[in-house]
């Protein structure tokens, strides 16, 4: 008999972390930071949750009132990596660089905070029938293409 603690569903789902085979909910999540070194505040209503992996200090920031149809929204207010930071190189063989753009697939309007998230010029969305998420990052030189991983993933990477 396992010693672990199950969960009721109500523990589980705000965070949106409830997965079960008959779930036709958004698959994507999405976390952002803040742009400069403060810890700054999200751009939609949130709850805050305390994972004991984060520090003490630096609650992750869950966007409430959206639907199982959007993707989850989070806000870590850690500081960004610096561009001279030794811990996570930026040049490397892959030809991307820079996050420039997020489009997200939903099957209808987008609730508040999605909204929030879209007018804060973070993420744009597009009403389509099925989940799609596509990525744009700024090239390096001389480099154009994508890169597009359906059926496996409903994904597309452009550079």
């Amino acid at each position: 008999m396992s010693s672990r603690r199950k969960l009721p569903v109500q523990a589980v789902a705000p965070l949106r972390a409830l997965v079960r085979e008959t779930d036709r909910g958004e698959p994507f999540g999405v976390v952002l930071r803040p742009d400069g070194d403060e810890p700054g505040t999200p751009p939609f209503a949130s709850w805050q949750y305390r994972p004991r992996y984060l520090p003490s200090n630096v609650p992750l920031e869950v966007a409430v009132g959206t639907r199982l149809s959007e993707p989850g929204f989070f806000y870590l207010g850690l500081p960004r990596r610096r561009a001279d930071s030794p811990e996570q190189p930026i040049e490397h063989s892959a030809p991307l660089r820079e996050l420039t753009s997020v489009r997200i697939s939903i099957p209808g309007p987008p609730t508040e905070s999605p909204r929030a998230v879209a007018a804060a010029g973070l993420v744009s969305f597009v009403v389509c029938p099925g989940p799609l998420l596509e990525v744009g990052f700024g090239p390096k030189p001389g480099s154009t293409g994508a890169a597009d991983v359906r059926p496996e993933l409903p994904l597309v990477l452009r550079w």
